[in-house]
């Protein structure tokens, strides 16, 4: 079994190197996420001018989720839908299939070892800086300092899911850069990163529960906030780990539909 898993971990820290060559890049995305954090500030400033609570929410509980939820997504962001949708492109997807692995499980931990990258350059440095320049909170609650770190790998987990299945898109269609942009649109709107979920009509509520998107970071982050009783935590954390089933499951079965489908080009 440790044998069988110790390629993963040369492919997690093949992730991580990976990134070691993209400094620059790594700088220019810690200055931008700074600036959407700035930009939120003034935006909810002015939303928030004369109230105090709106949709359940403080100001300084909405700039705490602002900051940790900006930043919890450096870290489970992934590209594995266009790496998957390059491969195909390009006819490189004939070595990855070479590779005597799971093709899921392997674009799982490579994107792993990126996430451990962001982790380090990225989720920490981002909460440190914004945390002198806005009101952020501790994690509040019994359960927020000790939970929402595991949600929040979980939430790595679900959205690799959600992102291997829309890459696998591109084995029937040979390009799915269309389907990956509608996944990006559908994560950063109904995750609730760029707004929490509670600011949705009632019923987009009730369609969202029956959606993985909310368990990527506004579960996370209501844990963290401590928003939340404690049978909705453990609710919420179990629900993150059946979503994770379910959708490896579905790539399990999109892979074997779809390499009989897949037709190489270039390369």
């Amino acid at each position: 079994m440790i044998k069988r898993f110790a390629k993963y971990w040369q492919f997690m820290r093949l992730g991580y190197i990976t990134y070691l060559a993209y400094r620059f890049q790594v700088l220019a995305s810690f200055v931008s996420y700074l600036l959407i954090i700035a930009l939120n500030y003034f935006l909810w400033k002015a939303v928030y001018s004369g109230r105090q609570v709106i949709a359940g929410f403080t100001m300084e509980q909405m700039m705490t989720y602002v900051v940790i939820g900006w930043s919890a997504r450096t870290f489970f962001a992934n590209r594995i839908d266009r790496m998957i949708g390059d491969a195909v492109k390009d006819g490189s997807i004939a070595m990855d299939l070479l590779k005597p692995t799971n093709f899921q499980l392997y674009h799982y931990f490579r994107s792993l070892g990126r996430a451990m990258f962001m982790f380090v350059f990225m989720t920490l440095p981002i909460i440190v800086a914004a945390s002198f320049l806005f009101p952020v909170q501790l994690p509040s609650g019994k359960l927020g300092p000790y939970l929402f770190p595991l949600s929040v790998i979980l939430s790595f987990f679900l959205h690799a899911g959600i992102s291997y299945l829309t890459g696998l898109v591109a084995f029937f269609t040979r390009n799915n850069e269309g389907v990956f942009r509608f996944k990006q649109l559908l994560v950063e709107v109904f995750s609730g990163v760029m707004i929490p979920i509670t600011f949705f009509p009632g019923w987009v509520q009730n369609v969202l529960f029956w959606l993985p998107f909310k368990y990527i970071a506004y579960a996370p982050l209501r844990i963290y906030l401590g928003m939340e009783p404690l049978s909705r935590v453990h609710q919420g954390v179990l629900l993150q780990l059946m979503w994770i089933i379910i959708i490896y499951a579905a790539g399990q079965l999109l892979w074997h539909y779809g390499i009989r489908r897949l037709e190489t080009q270039g390369g």
